[in-house]
């Protein structure tokens, strides 16, 4: 609980800690931890540029899976099939190697230079369509408190609360629970990853999210999984819309 009230109702602390970030660990490549020379787009550095893809069209309109083929709007045979809760998720970049390397950099070994730098890439939602100022509430992909606890902060909170302008969003990190200490979803199948976070989260009884517009945050989306389970229990409590963002989308289910 007190990483929620930091994180939401303390506005002053953000700046001042994005105010520290900045000093430390400025204009760096969110990939590699270079400095960002002039004129470098701060996607990513000259020698990081080849390695990082943007999510351009073709996409799925729905999940936001990169397709090889295909006219705007087009769904994906997933969604066709079984169309998720959410309305639309977005990704900024496609997930690969040196994508996943620097989030696990950020993520398992609490690289905060690399954190602060995605919060950036995460902002960049906005060439895709989020509009950050269009939602009643900002929910990040909760943690369980046995997982935070080790890791000592929420990446999907943090990425927003420290993005450009991120102090002014509203952030609800303390409405969506966590109440299953699910396995790591990397190491599991389309249909374990299912099983493995059904019935994991909780929509908190003080969050009146009836009749609002919902954006669902978190660092990757692979099969979407955890993001559509989330949203399951948003549409429940009554949430008109749920849109979901992800600093990366992984190319394949």
């Amino acid at each position: 609980m007190i990483h929620s009230l930091l994180s939401d109702r303390l506005p002053a602390w953000r700046l001042l800690a994005r105010g520290v970030a900045e000093l430390l660990f400025p204009d760096l490549c969110p990939w590699c931890k270079r400095p960002l020379a002039p004129g470098d787009d701060p996607l990513a550095c000259a020698a990081c540029a080849e390695k990082v893809q943007r999510v351009a069209a073709p996409y799925c309109r729905r999940c936001g899976l990169p397709l090889d083929a295909g006219m705007p709007p087009i769904e994906c045979a997933r969604c066709v099939a079984h169309p998720p809760a959410f309305d639309r998720l977005r990704g900024v970049v496609i997930y690969n190697a040196h994508v996943g390397a620097a989030i696990a950099e950020f993520k398992y070994r609490r690289g905060l230079g690399a954190g602060f730098a995605l919060a950036g890439v995460l902002r960049r939602a906005a060439e895709s369509g989020i509009d950050w100022n269009a939602y009643d509430a900002i929910l990040p992909a909760p943690l369980h408190p046995s997982r935070y606890r080790r890791r000592w902060f929420n990446q999907a909170a943090l990425l927003v609360s420290e993005m450009p302008g991120g102090h002014r969003l509203p952030l609800r990190s303390h409405w969506l629970r966590r109440v299953r200490d699910t396995d790591v979803q990397a190491s599991l199948d389309v249909p374990a990853r299912q099983k493995n976070v059904a019935g994991a989260f909780v929509v908190e009884p003080a969050a009146r999210l009836a009749g609002k517009r919902i954006l669902l945050v978190d660092d990757v989306a692979t099969t979407g999984a955890t993001l559509n389970e989330c949203a399951k229990v948003c549409r429940r409590a009554g949430a008109a819309a749920i849109d979901a963002v992800v600093v990366a989308r992984a190319k394949t289910w």
